[in-house]
């Protein structure tokens, strides 16, 4: 065997050797990505889980009774999108986004208007000019379903 290939012997044993490496690499960074994923989801449960203590730890004040009505699907959905950052909040547009492209059917204004009624009656906080977050009363009412009187 000259050397020559020898040298070809070598070169394809480590280029079996570099795509090997390669392969455990991107199986390694695909469960980096997992790991973060489920990080994530960890992390946004233990917000609203701290968001709900805090509501009701809030609950026993007094306050005036009010009458409520559940939340639609619709909403519960919105809300939570809102929700999913915590207190990092979503804008306006942001929202409108969310809403057509869920195939939701509520035109701009109606959706302006829902979020004015749930800023006032608690569920949201406005953070500046169009955004908001959800606030430990509203992490509630997603999580029980029960909606103010809007």
């Amino acid at each position: 065997m000259s050397a020559l290939d020898k040298l070809d012997e070598l070169i394809s044993q480590h280029e079996d050797q570099k795509r090997d490496a390669l392969n455990r690499l991107q199986k390694a960074q695909a469960k980096v990505i997992e790991a973060q994923d489920a990080l994530k989801e960890v992390e946004h449960r233990l917000n609203g889980l701290i968001l709900a203590k805090e509501a009701m730890a809030g609950a026993f004040s007094v306050q005036k009774p009010q009458r409520t009505r559940s939340l639609s699907s619709t909403w519960k959905r919105i809300l939570s999108f809102i929700a999913v950052d915590g207190q990092a909040g979503k804008t306006v547009i942001e929202i409108k986004d969310f809403v057509h492209r869920q195939g939701i059917d509520l035109d701009d204004s109606a959706i302006r208007s829902q979020l004015s009624n749930y800023t006032k009656a608690g569920l949201l906080e406005a953070m500046g000019e169009g955004s908001y977050k959800i606030t430990p009363k509203g992490t509630v009412m997603i999580a029980s379903e029960v909606g103010p009187n809007n």
